[in-house]
């Protein structure tokens, strides 16, 4: 019989696996904060959530992607972007950033989300019961 789900996906789900793609999204966006505090046009740092939020949708849920693009977006604006240590954005030019990778990492995470399975029942072949 042939394999039909696709290569990067898990059965099952739930809570550990949200943390676990939240805390993924979280670690790589503080990561490259730290890193990219030293690089003098960092705003193009805010593109590596997007991919990431995806990958995370497909192996962990949705939900997963979802929080870790929110986290990431928050580490950015706390630990990246001027004034350090406070959520809040001083240029307008980077709270636009921001609002980008929200934007297209949330459609990212939609797009490439695991498929949810309606039925745990093998199909019946269209036959009444």
């Amino acid at each position: 019989m042939m394999r039909t789900e696709p290569l990067f996906t898990r059965q099952g789900g739930g809570s550990l696996d949200t943390v676990i793609g939240m805390l993924l999204c979280t670690w790589l966006a503080l990561t490259a904060s730290l890193i990219g505090r030293n690089i003098p046009h960092s705003l193009g740092l805010l593109v590596l959530p997007v991919p990431c939020a995806g990958l995370v949708a497909r192996i962990w849920g949705i939900v997963g992607g979802l929080l870790g693009l929110v986290c990431s977006a928050w580490v950015f604006c706390t630990a990246l972007l001027a004034p350090f240590g406070r959520p809040d954005v001083a240029s307008a030019d980077a709270r636009t950033a921001i609002f980008w990778m929200v934007l297209c990492g949330g459609v990212a995470a939609y797009v490439f989300a695991r498929p949810r399975h309606a039925q745990s029942e093998p199909h019946s072949g269209g036959k009444p019961h």
